[in-house]
């Protein structure tokens, strides 16, 4: 998946702290049973946007909300693709 360069860093970030599997939990637990039609996660992607922006603040110099729901959209997509 392409990322913006800052997304890129969080996400560099995420893999190398080895917290991959972690934040792919996390997606997956916001996204199961939350089905809704033509838009499945939709709703959920805000709280994992918050939550990465929350455990993340500082460790990516000027890092935005976009760039946090960039990574949440990619975790969402892999929680569900197990």
């Amino acid at each position: 998946m392409l990322f913006s360069s800052k997304a890129q860093e969080i996400h560099d970030r995420i893999v190398s702290s080895g917290k991959a599997d972690h934040w792919v939990g996390v997606a997956r637990s916001l996204v199961e049973g939350q089905h809704q039609p033509r838009k499945p996660y939709s709703r959920n992607i805000p709280v994992l946007r918050n939550r990465l922006q929350a455990e993340l603040s500082g460790a990516v110099k000027n890092a935005n909300d976009n760039h946090c729901e960039e990574i949440a959209h990619w975790l969402v997509t892999v929680a569900l693709s197990f």
